[in-house]
């Protein structure tokens, strides 16, 4: 039986060069924007990591799912960027460091589609 991890538990599912920080990861409910408290966890850890890296920059990339236009979908992964980064300003990491990718819809197997990235000193 395949089970989903928590967002607060899938820090780093995606691999990351030798001596960089694991890319974090923030996943959404289908077509929301919401931060939910498993995000904000992963977010706050986030921002953390920022902080103690203070010359590293910071890139939040968002998806989406391959479902609905890609008009749509490409204002829903700017949406969830937009509000990690808001989160992450709020937790102290400047925003001159911080640069937001909106990847729109993809396809990518075994990595869930509603979700925002954030990597640091990558």
């Amino acid at each position: 039986m395949l089970r989903l991890l928590p967002a607060a538990l899938a820090l780093s599912l995606l691999a990351s060069p030798a001596g960089a920080q694991p890319v974090r990861i923030v996943f959404f409910a289908d077509w929301s924007g919401a931060i939910d408290d498993a995000a904000k966890n992963v977010i706050d850890q986030a921002a953390a990591v920022a902080k103690r890296s203070p010359d590293a920059d910071v890139t939040v990339t968002g998806y989406a799912d391959s479902t609905g236009s890609d008009q749509a979908n490409l204002y829903l992964t700017q949406l969830r960027a937009q509000r990690v980064i808001d989160r992450l300003t709020a937790d102290g990491v400047d925003a001159s460091r911080l640069k937001m990718v909106a990847a729109g819809k993809q396809a990518q197997r075994g990595v869930a589609s509603r979700r925002v990235e954030i990597a640091i000193g990558q």
